[in-house]
């Protein structure tokens, strides 16, 4: 019994080594086959594919590389997508700018930012080899040689020009199904330049309040007691930012501005340095285009600091509006500013505020002596409160033009002009006092003054700014 079952392990196990054997042989030789039959094909595709000469290297997928089909076919697809987002981009600006705070100087920046990309992918503006192109001068604006404001004073001026040349094609627009304004459409075919006419008021001295607040009928916003006033306004298609207050200096003030009216005092040697200060300081500013100042000039009209500066002069200043009957006004770079109403109340309370203001509302006439110069801000508080006001024409000191008080006469003010204060004491003996003037009238001709100085300063920011030709 044990040898059958001993015979039947036997055979079991021979068998089993057998398949096993078998089946080794036909895996061996399925994956011989198989190595054979892929060696077979793999020298079949070489044969079919490679090719009896040397590659070409400048040819790929049968194109030469430098076929003027092929290259003008890439330029034509790499112009229309750098146009698409060229054009995405300037709708962004346009809708972004609208609703950016201005005194935001990082959301100010990124404006700048969006319209320097929209300048590089502007695909048909070229530019002369050689060239350093200055990021701030985007969106295609010419570089003029002769308004060197990055440059300071007898320094070189950089001769090098940008041109600017008609944007994208229209076609652009089939592809893009956002709506777009009439004027962004015009920019695109070249036809026309839209400019940023945004214009920011820096004010560090205390005629910049009466320019904001009396001149341009600007709204202010105070914060933290006066700290920081700031102010917006649209006349005439552009738009004013104002900034004032002890929390504005250089380095906190928007670093990108382009279109710049600085108001400064120079009244005294003290002021002026600081003046100074702020002005060597704008020439850092690479964004800066063009730059008006209000100057506060000094009471003897000595003023010849600030001459250096001027644009004619190898300066920064494109237009300067001065206080007081200066000799440098030529009505043509140069040009007088009112001195105004104090906005200014040094020792002045409240109960005595008001008892000046009620004494000069009650009074026909108020006597105004004059200090260093003629012109004082109790002129402008006079007449802004009905009240004629009685000048001795005295010749001015320091080099103050003669007759003084130009611009005021120039408007044709309703001064009544003596020349001795002798002859105003005859005057005021009088007991029919014939005024030549009545206080409505004399408001009417206040409120048309300012309104003119404001259309003067409109026009002539707009042809300095953004129509110098």
């Amino acid at each position: 019994m044990n040898d059958m079952s001993s015979h039947k392990d036997e055979y079991l196990d021979r068998k089993i080594k057998k398949r096993w054997s078998l089946s080794k042989q036909s895996i061996k030789s399925r994956i011989l086959d198989s190595l054979s039959s892929l060696k077979m094909k793999t020298e079949s595709m070489n044969r079919i594919h490679t090719p009896t000469a040397p590659l070409d290297p400048n040819i790929i997928e049968g194109y030469a590389l430098n076929d003027p089909e092929v290259l003008s076919v890439e330029l034509r697809n790499a112009h229309t997508v750098m146009s698409l987002c060229r054009l995405k981009l300037l709708q962004y600006h346009h809708i972004l700018e609208k609703v950016v705070p201005p005194n935001d100087a990082q959301a100010q920046q990124a404006l700048t930012g969006i319209h320097e990309l929209s300048s590089l992918l502007n695909t048909k503006k070229t530019t002369n080899t050689g060239i350093n192109i200055d990021p701030a001068y985007e969106a295609g604006e010419r570089l003029d040689s002769s308004t060197p404001h990055r440059t300071k004073p007898n320094s070189p001026i950089n001769e090098n020009e940008l041109t600017r040349k008609p944007s994208v094609d229209m076609t652009v627009f089939k592809h893009v199904a956002i709506p777009i304004s009439e004027n962004l459409k015009a920019y695109l075919r070249g036809k026309t330049k839209i400019e940023d006419r945004r214009v920011q008021i820096w004010s560090k001295a205390a005629i910049g309040q009466y320019l904001w607040s009396h001149i341009l009928n600007g709204s202010l916003e105070v914060v933290n007691n006066g700290f920081y006033q700031n102010g917006n306004v649209s006349i005439s298609g552009m738009t004013f930012d104002y900034f004032s207050g002890p929390g504005y200096i250089q380095t906190t003030l928007p670093q990108n501005v382009r279109y710049l009216i600085l108001v400064l005092n120079g009244r005294t040697s003290e002021h002026s340095l600081k003046a100074l200060e702020w002005l060597e300081y704008l020439y850092r500013l690479q964004a800066l285009r063009k730059l008006a100042v209000i100057l506060l000039g000094n009471e003897g009209c000595e003023d010849d600091w600030i001459v250096k500066h001027l644009k004619s002069k190898g300066g920064i200043i494109d237009v300067l509006f001065i206080v007081y009957d200066s000799p440098l006004v030529d009505d043509e770079e140069v040009f007088q500013w009112p001195l105004g109403v104090a906005t200014w109340l040094p020792n002045e309370t409240e109960e005595s505020l008001n008892k000046y203001i009620n004494i000069l509302s009650r009074s026909f006439l108020t006597l105004s002596p004059a200090g260093k110069n003629p012109e004082c801000y109790r002129l402008y508080e006079a007449i802004s409160l009905g009240s004629v006001p009685v000048v001795v024409m005295e010749p001015p000191q320091g080099r103050c033009v003669n007759p003084p008080l130009r611009l005021l006469f120039r408007y044709n003010a309703p001064i009544i002009k003596l020349s001795s204060w002798d002859e105003a004491i005859r005057l005021l003996a009088k007991t029919n006092l014939d005024l030549p003037i009545t206080s409505v009238e004399l408001l009417a001709w206040y409120a048309s003054f300012k309104k003119q100085i404001a259309t003067a300063l409109i026009n002539k920011i707009e042809h300095k700014f953004f129509n110098p030709f």
